[in-house]
């Protein structure tokens, strides 16, 4: 997983605020691995060359804060593998149910005495909280939650017949981070991976992602400009703050495939494909969740809004365009947009569009649902209620220019300290 932190003006804490009592070379429980060192892709000098052509600048650390710029990417895998949840030692203080759902919080008036849980599908439990409920569950599973147990907007609750204990914007103001991918052929078959079988030499290609830089720019001047006419100012003096990133880019040595797309693009062209990833890291569009049902087995309904905003879809329609000059620019190599043929060298907004309905989705950062200052406080204590809190990204009232994961350990971090502190 592709491991960044964010701009520093948007959070309070940096990197170099954070303690670093095991820092980086030492004996760290957390690792991140250097994504192009030993492996050394046979592009690496060319991709180089194609963020230099976009204009960016290299920065030694991509998570210095001020990221603005092309860095060599860090991922959060050891020894070429990532750690899942499994692996995790449990201390005796823990004990894990899986196969289990949260019906609703145990709420007695504004308090939180704990949790109702389904095990096993059928068999309903009542979990008593001694000190605190926390919700851990996601920018999606923790506002479902809150609204199951009356939490949330009067409408969304009365459409339920759900008894509301207190109206806070549980739900509002969605975001998540939207993508596209445009895909380019290349004539060598033996500098990308794909579905054949890998030579001996090529197999510590597997270490990571197949990718050695990653880079962050601020929108194109159409879009700047269009933020100052749309924008209100507090949105606008963050969104145009010295250093501030929109838009992310990286080129993967692979065919990559995220969209939600039930039928696939035909024809990959095997091992012979470029997949270029562009992503609007600060999207100023805002959606909603909402109770599909009552039933807590049912997903939350989502809409996210995503490009909603014409500044959302400029600066990442612009991205597009600006990329699709620069990778074609690349000196000795000769890269083809993989496709439809009839969309070749038409890089329009119409154009784009059917790009983005094939190959667009978003990158899996959810935020704001529950966002701190409207729904949480700065120690997640939700709003007017007692021994309650909720500790994920859910939280973030803005989206942050980031790779989600770093920030949520912070998140994590952060409001340990704080619970513990209230506890002493």
């Amino acid at each position: 997983m592709a491991f960044t932190g964010g701009f520093d003006s948007d959070i309070e804490w940096n990197y170099r605020s954070v303690p670093q009592e095991r820092a980086f070379g030492g004996d760290t429980v957390s690792h991140a691995t250097n994504s192009g060192k030993p492996r050394n892709y046979p592009l690496r000098e060319k991709m180089r060359e194609f963020h230099e052509l976009l204009g960016r600048r290299q920065v030694d650390d991509i998570n210095s804060g001020q990221q603005l710029g092309y860095a060599e990417a860090f991922n959060s895998t050891y020894e070429g593998l990532r750690s899942f949840a499994n692996s995790y030692p449990l201390g005796n203080n823990v004990r894990l149910w899986t196969e289990s759902v949260v019906e609703r919080l145990i709420m007695n008036r504004k308090s939180a005495e704990g949790v109702i849980v389904i095990r096993n599908g059928n068999e309903r439990v009542h979990v008593k909280a001694e000190k605190e409920v926390i919700l851990s569950s996601g920018a999606q599973g923790s506002p479902k939650i809150l609204l199951l147990s009356g939490i949330g907007p009067t409408a969304e609750l009365d459409r339920h017949n759900i008894t509301q204990i207190i109206d806070l914007p549980v739900g509002k103001g969605y975001t998540d981070h939207p993508s596209i991918f445009t895909y380019w052929t290349i004539d060598d078959p033996n500098v990308t991976l794909g579905d054949g079988e890998l030579e001996t030499s090529q197999v510590h290609w597997l270490a990571g992602l197949p990718y050695d830089w990653i880079s962050f720019a601020p929108a194109g001047e159409k879009a700047q400009e269009m933020a100052k006419e749309v924008l209100d100012p507090t949105d606008l003096g963050r969104y145009a703050a010295v250093g501030k990133m929109q838009v992310e880019n990286f080129v993967l040595y692979a065919c990559v495939d995220t969209s939600t797309r039930k039928n696939p693009l035909q024809g990959w062209p095997g091992k012979r494909v470029l997949s270029l990833m562009h992503i609007l890291v600060d999207p100023v569009s805002r959606g909603t969740l909402k109770l599909r049902s009552t039933d807590p087995a049912d997903p939350p309904v989502l809409d996210p809004k995503l490009l909603a905003s014409p500044v959302d879809r400029l600066a990442l329609y612009e991205n597009v365009r600006e990329t699709a000059r620069a990778i074609q620019a690349i000196e000795g190599l000769s890269l083809a947009e993989f496709g439809d043929h009839s969309l070749h060298d038409d890089w329009s907004d119409e154009a784009i569009d059917i790009r983005a309905n094939r190959s667009g989705g978003t990158v899996l950062h959810c935020s704001g649902t529950c966002a701190m200052g409207r729904v949480v406080d700065s120690e997640f204590r939700v709003f007017e209620l007692e021994r309650l809190r909720v500790v994920d990204s859910g939280v973030m009232p803005i989206p942050l220019a980031a790779h989600y994961q770093a920030p949520c350990y912070a998140i994590a971090e952060q409001a340990a300290d704080m619970i513990l502190s209230s506890i002493a």
